[in-house]
C-alpha cells in the first residue's frame, strides 16, 4: 500500500506555488526533523528549502521531479496532521 499518494504526473504551476508559498510562510515552524514511512528528514528546513529551490527550477523542464514535488506535499500532510504543528 503506498503511503505517499500525493504523486501525478503532472502538476500546475498554481499547485506548486500555492505548496512553495505554504512553506515559505511556516518555516520558521517546521520541525527540526520529521518521520515519514521508511525515512526520517533529519534536517526538514534545509530540505524544504533545498527542495523548493530546485524544484523551481527543474520541474518545469522535466516531469522526472514530479515525485520530489509530491514528497513536499507528503511532508506538508504530514504536518498539517500534527497536533503540535501551528499552521
Amino acid at each position: 500500500m503506498p503511503y505517499n499518494t500525493y504523486f501525478k504526473p503532472k502538476t500546475t504551476p498554481e499547485e506548486r506555488t500555492e505548496c512553495f508559498e505554504w512553506f515559505e510562510r511556516h518555516m520558521d515552524r517546521l520541525p527540526q526533523q520529521i518521520e515519514l514511512p521508511g525515512m526520517t528528514i533529519r534536517d526538514l528546513p534545509r530540505f524544504v528549502n533545498r527542495s523548493i529551490r530546485s524544484l523551481k527550477i527543474h520541474i518545469v523542464q522535466s516531469s522526472l521531479f514530479e515525485g520530489q514535488f509530491s514528497l513536499l506535499q507528503f511532508v506538508r500532510a504530514k504536518l498539517r496532521q500534527d497536533p503540535n504543528f501551528e499552521e
